[in-house]
């Protein structure tokens, strides 16, 4: 009996680690797919806030700004914690 439990013991913590490592490679991926266009929209709009700009524009541009840092945010709150666990 010792012997069957411990073999089921060990089959089930080896299917944890297993999901786990799945579940850390998706949030990798996850975070990476989210991130890469993001920086590139948060890059290009600093860009546009070091030219000269109405203020209607520039207005515009902190918005965009303020969102992405926003959306940024979020990613680091909801994916990289997760990866941890």
């Amino acid at each position: 009996l010792l012997v069957t439990r411990t073999t089921e013991l060990i089959t089930a913590r080896d299917q944890a680690l297993t999901a786990t490592l799945a579940k850390n490679a998706f949030l990798s991926s996850t975070s990476h797919e989210l991130r890469t266009p993001l920086n590139a929209v948060l890059g290009f709009a600093q860009l546009l806030e070091l030219s000269d700009l109405s203020q209607e524009d520039r207005d515009a541009v902190e918005r965009i700004l303020a969102a992405g840092q926003h959306l940024l945010s979020l990613i680091n709150e909801l994916i990289v914690p997760s990866m941890g666990e």
